[in-house]
């Protein structure tokens, strides 16, 4: 992946650049869309089973009952992170209801 930009509080790739050329104010960002939220949900996915696989189920974590104990809570914070991301915004919702 190329050099990041910064733009409000997020961080851009270069391939969202050539998109932001021009914008001044974070309003004129594109709108949230339906792959924007799958992008999230995959993320989200990614984190939880790589902390899981890499951390939580690491021997020296297991050994360690203050770090386990750690690494479990996380664990849930990043599934019931990835599950509310899964879950539809009052946004789309409501879009949902208009159709």
């Amino acid at each position: 992946m190329g050099p990041c930009l910064r733009w409000g509080d997020g961080l851009l790739t270069g391939l969202e650049r050539p998109i932001l050329q021009g914008m001044t104010e974070e309003t004129d960002l594109p709108p949230i869309t339906d792959f924007h939220r799958h992008e999230v949900l995959h993320v989200a996915y990614i984190a939880a089973d790589v902390f899981d696989r890499h951390l939580l189920e690491h021997r020296a974590v297991q050994s360690n009952a203050d770090l386990r104990e750690k690494a479990e809570a996380i664990s849930t914070l990043l599934w019931d992170f990835y599950q509310a991301a899964g879950q539809p915004s009052d946004e789309a919702a409501d879009r949902e209801a208009d159709t």
